[in-house]
């Protein structure tokens, strides 16, 4: 949607049919306290992934937005609680001072996020 002349975009959680496991939807965002170089947080960004975390959110027209820095989202049928201790590993992995949030939503709204470009391979 379209208003006054700034994109508006909204995702909602994943249908699931009846009888199929929960799927949650998670938005955690990670900081590296004290003096943490890029490339530590290169290396979040990589551990994240392979835990199953994405840097990029989609809209509900397809759209791919990249998340603000350290911003991570993820669908899972996990708990929150499972989700933090993936996150904390990641984390922990890289730099032993960081702090951690999750936040399990049922939809999200956002305005300004860059539409994402990929990288070359």
């Amino acid at each position: 949607m379209i208003k006054g002349g700034t994109k508006w975009s909204c995702l909602k959680s994943p249908e699931i049919g009846k009888g199929a496991e929960k799927m949650g939807t998670f938005i955690v965002r990670v900081e590296l306290y004290g003096n943490a170089s890029w490339q530590y947080y290169e290396n979040l960004h990589a551990g994240m992934e392979r835990r199953g975390f994405a840097r990029t959110i989609t809209s509900g027209d397809g759209t791919v937005y990249d998340l603000p820095s350290a911003t991570y989202y993820r669908s899972s049928s996990s708990s929150k609680s499972d989700i933090l201790a993936d996150a904390r590993a990641a984390a922990n992995a890289v730099w032993s001072d960081n702090g951690v949030l999750v936040s399990e939503t049922t939809g999200s709204t956002w305005n300004g996020l860059r539409q994402h470009k990929r990288r070359s391979a």
